[in-house]
């Protein structure tokens, strides 16, 4: 949604836009951690197109959430 207002919308639309996709931008981060943890659908083709579009809005790709949030951080998590 970010580049089609980027690169379709005339000007006014983009300064209309900026508000409302800020505050639903805060949210995709909380959505990819969750994303990472558990399933969001049955199906892994579904989760791999989700991953896809969650790592271009964060830009954190899926193996990178493996290595650096569930390996990093959640096996020294007590020590």
């Amino acid at each position: 949604v970010h580049a089609l207002v980027f690169f379709l919308a005339p000007t006014w639309v983009a300064a209309l836009c900026v508000l409302p996709l800020t505050v639903a931008s805060m949210f995709v981060a909380p959505i990819n951690h969750h994303h990472q943890h558990l399933n969001t659908f049955r199906s892994p083709v579904l989760n791999r197109i989700y991953d896809l579009l969650l790592a271009l809005q964060t830009g954190i790709g899926p193996y990178a959430w493996v290595l650096h949030h569930n390996v990093g951080h959640h096996v020294n998590y007590l020590n």
